[in-house]
């Protein structure tokens, strides 16, 4: 067995210490949590996905996220390791006997022994014994009549602690970040306000990452300072993403675009001295974990899938909601017909690359009239001048439809655009939509 144990000097709440726990789930699922100042992970089992090293590198960068300087440690044994972070020594023996205390108690579930536990420090002490190693040259047998049956406990975890059993952890339920900020950091402008959220941003989806999900739906909500001109003194967005994302960096430009649009139309007229962040509904992440099984031809895909759905998010904020989606093409023939709104689950990924499209890429969704005198034609009041036309493209529907045949063409005009025109049986004409 190997534990690693991440130590906290300063004590923080029981909450904000699960959240960090929650996110180390990355690293393995064997998690303990003790009171308020350590995390316990067995790390044995996963030495063929990182090395120790690279481990020690990590969990100390994933806790400055979380806002703190945790002493990393890893030994054979829990109480060990908690031991050696506590009092940051190299090996167990040099440790001093109040080491003991965290031999004795390495979860801090027996807070009625502590004195017990002290007077057992205090009379070893008094024979001048100052290191466990110095602690271990007392016969074990002497060890319950001089010093009480605590002692023998405390040698026994001293030379094999690797059976004690693991308490119960549970992740917190809910996936939610508040950043506070203090009043001298007060702030009502945009860049200021992305400055925090990046932080509280990478926390929470650290836990995401942890639990492998994503977030599918994300409220983000500021609080103002209650003036008297302050008529909305809490501002709330949801964002409902097109693609889950699980990274902060994806949702970051996806937060802008929309604070850049809402903020510029309403105003704040006061400091903002809260922000909050809740997900509300998550989507599995499993198969984007990086280099575990996956190629690296494989990773690029992830990240680049990650890209673009960042940008398509973007798009969305931008153009709105109902001119970005997702489509799944339908057996129709009619090109408004052709596709249907569906799910990022259900819309098929098809291999575009070096694929041109054979369709206009800009359809409209109801034809547009044209008028068609010779090689002139006369398109929402202005008139251009066709330079070549396509061989005919007959579509019709099945035999159930009564609805007529259209002959589409590929209209050339003069400076080089390109429009997409069908005639019905009356020969009238409609442009359909336009190459890019």
């Amino acid at each position: 067995m190997r534990v690693a144990c991440l130590f906290f000097s300063k004590p923080s709440s029981q909450s904000k210490l699960s959240d960090l726990a929650e996110a180390c789930l990355r690293f393995s699922p064997q998690i303990a949590v003790r009171e308020s100042e350590a995390i316990f992970i067995e790390i044995g089992k996963c030495q063929a996905l990182y090395s120790e090293r690279s481990f020690l590198f990590r969990a100390q960068v994933l806790s400055r996220r979380f806002g703190w300087d945790a002493r990393v440690t890893i030994s054979d044994d829990i109480p060990s390791a908690l031991a050696l972070a506590r009092h940051a020594k190299a090996s167990v023996d040099s440790l001093p006997v109040e080491s003991l205390v965290d031999f004795a108690d390495p979860f801090g579930v027996d807070p009625k022994g502590r004195a017990s536990i002290g007077a057992l420090v205090e009379a070893v002490q008094r024979l001048g014994i100052e290191t466990l190693a110095e602690f271990k040259t007392i016969p074990s047998q002497s060890l319950p009549s001089r010093f009480g049956s605590l002692s023998l406990l405390c040698r026994q975890r001293l030379e094999n602690a690797s059976h004690l059993p693991w308490p119960t952890w549970s992740p917190p339920e809910h996936f939610e970040e508040k950043c506070e900020l203090l009043p001298s950091e007060y702030c009502s402008e945009i860049e200021p306000l992305l400055f925090y959220a990046k932080s509280m941003l990478d926390r929470i989806f650290g836990r995401l990452r942890g639990r492998a999900l994503r977030a599918e739906r994300i409220a983000f909500s500021i609080e103002l300072e209650k003036y008297s001109t302050t008529k909305e003194p809490i501002r709330e967005w949801l964002f409902e993403l097109i693609t889950p994302q699980g990274a902060a960096l994806g949702f970051l430009p996806i937060l802008r675009e929309r604070l850049n649009w809402d903020l510029s139309r309403t105003p704040i007229h006061s400091y903002v001295h809260t922000l909050k962040c809740s997900v509300l509904a998550t989507t599995p992440g499993r198969s984007a974990q990086r280099d575990l099984f996956a190629s690296h031809d494989s990773n690029s895909q992830l990240d680049q899938q990650e890209a673009l759905g960042s940008l398509f998010g973007e798009l969305e904020e931008f153009l709105g909601k109902s001119h970005v989606f997702w489509a799944q093409t339908t057996e129709e023939r009619f090109p408004e017909r052709s596709w249907v709104r569906a799910s990022q689950k259900d819309a098929p990924q098809a291999d575009l690359q070096d694929r041109y499209p054979k369709r206009p890429t800009r359809i409209f969704k109801n034809p547009v009239p044209v008028t068609v005198i010779q090689d002139r034609l006369v398109f929402k009041g202005r008139k251009f001048k066709s330079t070549r036309w396509s061989k005919v493209e007959r579509l019709s529907l099945d035999w159930l439809n009564d609805t007529p045949a259209r002959n589409y063409y590929r209209v050339d005009l003069e400076g080089g655009q390109t429009l997409w025109v069908f005639s019905d049986p009356q020969h009238h004409y409609f442009v359909h939509g336009y190459f890019e």
